[in-house]
């Protein structure tokens, strides 16, 4: 998660088959397999291709989401609030405060 004006949470990874093919990174005319997943608070999640990667720490180890456990970013807003959680069946979730959000694993996903 990236706490900012608008706060921001997602995953990299792979994703399902079936998600959709979106717009390559450096190459904007190519349909491309998906590498990340992002909720923008106040907007619809989305697959994106990253070119970089966005939700890494690269000043250290990040701290893994035990199961079960939510993570939450209060917003100051109506709208710039995450909260995300960690299931062994369904996967990694993802919300914002007007629900938006994702929940995505190796098998499937659901973006709102």
């Amino acid at each position: 998660m990236f706490v900012t004006d608008t706060s921001i949470a997602g995953c990299h990874g792979e994703f399902p088959s079936t998600a959709p093919r979106v717009e390559g990174s450096s190459a904007p005319d190519s349909r491309v397999a998906p590498n990340t997943i992002e909720l923008t608070a106040g907007s619809p999640a989305r697959f994106l291709s990253s070119g970089d990667p966005r939700f890494h720490r690269f000043d250290g180890t990040a701290r893994a989401l035990p199961y079960g456990e939510t993570l939450s970013i209060p917003g100051s807003g109506s709208s710039n609030g995450v909260m995300c959680r960690v299931e062994e069946k369904t996967g990694v979730s993802c919300s914002d405060q007007v629900g938006h959000g994702f929940t995505v694993s190796d098998s499937a996903f659901e973006l709102k």
